[in-house]
């Protein structure tokens, strides 16, 4: 069943704000609008809602607003219109009522990395199994890196199955796969990619219409190309067959003489 935002608890504004709200940089902030847009477009026709920097509010949060920001949050049947996403900013969430979104990232900073990804029923991977979130992905995309315990790696990720806390392992190109997103999660300096099963790269709407059009300038270009060579062959064959007809004259001619 779909929900809107007539049913969704809202928070009041006056209580909108601690770790979350510290501003970030720029290579955060390119990040989550370029995931959000991949995103965006990649479910538009399940009509899924991408949240960017929504504030939830859940018990299972031991702060003393039961707060927490996720850079990101993937809502699947959650249908907004374009004012209802621009004016929501809150969602006061009700253990066993309300649908959790099952995706969310976080993007690291030099000063949230260690409740980014460290272990501790304080820090978000373990907040998010409790929300009844099924997976979490955090992602480093600073320069150097800011993660220091975790210094070859600019990706993690975690499934949370019956309760308990799975970190995602990656593969040997340190790709990490979410059965949520049907995607690859695929590391490259300071944007996180995603991918399908064959290795195409997910696109934001902009970039897809830019592929599309380049197909259809290509189609243009090669029907132009096989019209001209077509062209060209027509009137060589006619000036062949003007030829041939010609020599077909002469033929007939020299016959009816002799």
């Amino acid at each position: 069943m779909a929900i809107h935002k007539t049913d969704l608890n809202l928070f009041p504004e006056e209580y909108l704000l601690n770790e979350d709200e510290m501003g970030r940089t720029t290579v955060q902030f390119e990040l989550i609008h370029y995931l959000v847009s991949v995103l965006e477009w990649l479910f538009h026709n399940e009509k899924w809602h991408i949240a960017g920097n929504l504030e939830f509010y859940h018990p299972a949060v031991k702060n003393s607003q039961n707060k927490i920001t996720p850079d990101i949050s993937v809502f699947k049947g959650v249908f907004l219109s374009p004012y209802d996403k621009q004016t929501l900013s809150s969602w006061d969430i009700v253990p066993d009522q309300d649908e959790m979104p099952p995706v969310v990232f976080e993007i690291s900073s030099r000063s949230t990395w260690r409740s980014d990804i460290l272990n501790g029923e304080n820090n978000k991977p373990a907040i998010y199994g409790r929300m009844g979130i099924k997976e979490y992905f955090a992602y480093d995309p600073n320069e150097p890196p800011v993660w220091k315990s975790k210094r070859s790696r600019r990706l993690l990720g975690w499934r949370y199955e019956n309760g308990q806390l799975v970190e995602i392992e990656p593969d040997g190109s340190s790709r990490l796969w979410s059965n949520e997103l049907n995607s690859w999660l695929v590391p490259d300096g300071p944007i996180l990619r995603l991918y399908d099963r064959e290795n195409n790269l997910r696109l934001t709407e902009k970039e897809a219409q830019e592929k599309q059009s380049r197909a259809k300038d290509l189609t243009i270009e090669v029907l132009g190309t096989t019209i001209q060579t077509m062209n060209s062959t027509i009137e060589s064959m006619s000036e062949r067959i003007a030829e041939m007809e010609r020599q077909l004259r002469e033929l007939k001619g020299e016959k009816d003489q002799a």
